[in-house]
């Protein structure tokens, strides 16, 4: 054995001092030295051995199976021969299968530390690392294969998942200094150490699949993100963003308090605890899917925000919101299935709401506001808990054993459809209130109860029968006015309904049949329609101070009473068979 020491060589077994030196004699190179008087001694060296010290690229040629130490694995060239050297630190290792020939599955079973590990697209190989640590220093790429980890991994440079390829961590750690590109997926328990990765935010998933117990997600940004865990829990640490797709396919996601925005599509198979949290769909164009699972325990909402400018549709299953569901930019589509919501719901900016034939119930305490520019039509409403109106309204008909408000702001609940369309069990006409009824053709039943305003205006020629008296005999009469537009057709019917109102407006085109019935009005009488009196009494009660004005468009009274202490104002010509002041 020799030490080497700039020109002087040691013999480590002597100790004697020699002095060398090194000459290229054209085809060798050799080195010589003396030692003491006796002759010199030579050691020659074939110019064909590489003397570079610089990092080498090695070829895995096994096309079965083997172990990365053994040398007849590795090939200095492409599909070349065996017996090449093993890589080592610095080295590029490729796994190519060249010719498709070279395919043989990898067991790792020494450290390895390289410069460059490259699984190529054309090399599908199995790997079993084993308890031996991976090192590289410049890049780990597993583009045709996939990797189930067995120690750790230490990536000083990159690290790239191919497409549809896995890096399942396994319980182990894992480092990556430089840039992570992931087209695949890296799954993880969730328990590792992952130290300096940054998350590829614009592809490929990350995967958590630890079976039992609860740990936190990483505070990354993603890009798809999917719970597979059996009996595992998951839990957000704070705010998460998913760019992509949010899946449960098993195990637990717990939300806690926090915010989830998904960028594509949410798909829930097992349990989703919803906690206090939102989930905020964002996608800017398109088209993403929301599969809630159903509407037991492990699939209900908290709180629901489409905020992106794209459209949310719902898919498979119907959805129930517990918190507050607000959609304010872009389309929901409720794509005809069920919607239940028992917090506030909130329609707002620019957003369009699609209904659908889907069912829509109010189960909880909710205000329900739709101030979009692209105002939604409810179709039909359930409602078993309390909604109160925080905006106008438009509805084909509600019904249910809860209670319907119509809110303090004044509000207008358009109601659309025939028969009986007001028939949620409690009604509370709010605060400056109008119902409008716009059922067109079909026979249609005024509800007996207290309204503020009341407005037929049908666009086709329909009869509108009272159910009941709006009298205030019966705590039912109209605080406000009494409108019957062009083509509407008011009947008290042969009940003989009676009516009270503040202003009563018979527009033009516009019918009342007031059969016997009594009308008080302590407001205005404007008649620019038909007014059929049968034997009727219209009575007019203005306190002292005030002029009621009557317009009656030729249109003769049966009987008119005046018994109260205001003035009376004629503004044409007034017919009646009876007149009572």
């Amino acid at each position: 054995n020799w030490d080497i020491s700039a020109t002087t060589l040691y013999a480590t077994g002597t100790n004697t001092n020699v002095n060398a030196a090194y000459q290229d004699n054209g085809s060798k190179i050799f080195l010589e030295w003396i030692n003491g008087t006796a002759n010199p001694y030579s050691i020659y060296f074939d110019n064909s051995i590489s003397t570079s010290s610089g990092p080498s690229t090695r070829y895995w040629i096994n096309n079965t199976s083997g172990n990365w130490n053994d040398t007849a694995n590795w090939s200095a060239t492409s599909g070349g021969a065996g017996g090449a050297s093993v890589p080592v630190a610095g080295d590029t290792a490729v796994f190519d299968n060249a010719g498709g020939t070279r395919n043989g599955a990898l067991t790792i079973n020494t450290a390895v530390n390289v410069g460059t590990l490259d699984f190529q697209t054309a090399y599908t190989g199995a790997i079993t690392q084993g308890a031996n640590t991976i090192t590289t220093s410049t890049a780990m790429n597993l583009n045709g294969t996939s990797l189930t980890a067995g120690a750790a991994i230490t990536a000083s440079g990159t690290l790239t998942i191919g497409t549809s390829k896995t890096l399942d961590l396994n319980g182990q750690n894992i480092t990556v200094t430089g840039a992570f590109s992931n087209n695949g997926t890296l799954k993880q328990t969730g328990d590792e150490t992952t130290v300096t990765v940054t998350n590829d935010t614009d592809s490929g998933t990350v995967e958590y699949s630890a079976t039992s117990g609860t740990r936190n997600i990483r505070t990354w940004t993603y890009y798809s993100l999917k719970i597979n865990g059996t009996g595992g829990t998951f839990s957000l640490p704070g705010t998460i963003t998913a760019n992509c797709d949010v899946t449960i396919s098993v195990g637990t996601l717990s939300m806690g308090a926090n915010t989830l925005n998904v960028g594509g599509n949410y798909t829930n198979s097992n349990t989703f605890t919803a906690g206090t949290s939102t989930v905020n769909f964002t996608k800017t164009s398109g088209t993403q899917t929301l599969t809630s699972g159903g509407t037991g325990a492990g699939f209900l909402f908290n709180n629901i925000t489409h905020s992106g400018a794209g459209t949310l549709q719902l898919s498979t299953n119907a959805i129930d919101v517990d918190g507050t569901f607000t959609n304010s930019a872009g389309t929901f589509d409720a794509n005809n299935l069920n919607m239940t919501f028992a917090g506030a719901w909130n329609n707002t900016g620019t957003a369009a709401f699609t209904r659908g034939s889907g069912t829509l119930t109010f189960d909880g305490t909710s205000t329900v506001t739709d101030s979009s520019s692209a105002a939604a039509s409810f179709a039909a409403v359930a409602i078993s808990g309390t909604a109160t109106l925080g905006s106008n309204l438009i509805m084909t008909s509600n019904s249910g054993a809860g209670t319907l408000n119509l809110g303090a702001g004044s509000y207008a609940l358009t109601l659309t459809g025939t028969g009986t369309p007001l028939g949620v069990t409690t009604f509370q006409k709010g605060t400056g209130s109008t119902v409008v009824y716009t059922s067109t053709t079909t026979a249609t039943t005024i509800a007996a109860v207290q309204f503020n305003n009341l407005t037929l205006t049908p666009t086709l020629a329909t009869t509108y029968s009272l159910a009941a008296a709006l009298d205030t005999l019966n705590s039912r009469n109209l605080t406000g006015n009494l409108t019957i537009n062009n083509l509407a057709t008011l009947t008290t019917t042969a009940s003989n309904y009676n009516i009270d109102c503040v202003n009563l407006t018979v527009g033009s085109g516009g019918t009342l049949t007031a059969n016997a019935s009594t009308v008080s009005l302590s407001g205005n009488w404007s008649n620019s329609g038909t007014f059929t009196a049968g034997t009727s009494t219209v009575t007019f009660n203005a306190s002292l101070g005030t002029t009621q004005t009557v317009g009656s468009n030729s249109n003769a009274f049966n009987v008119i009473s005046h018994s109260s202490t205001g003035a009376i104002q004629l503004t044409d010509a007034l017919t009646a068979v009876d007149l009572n002041i």
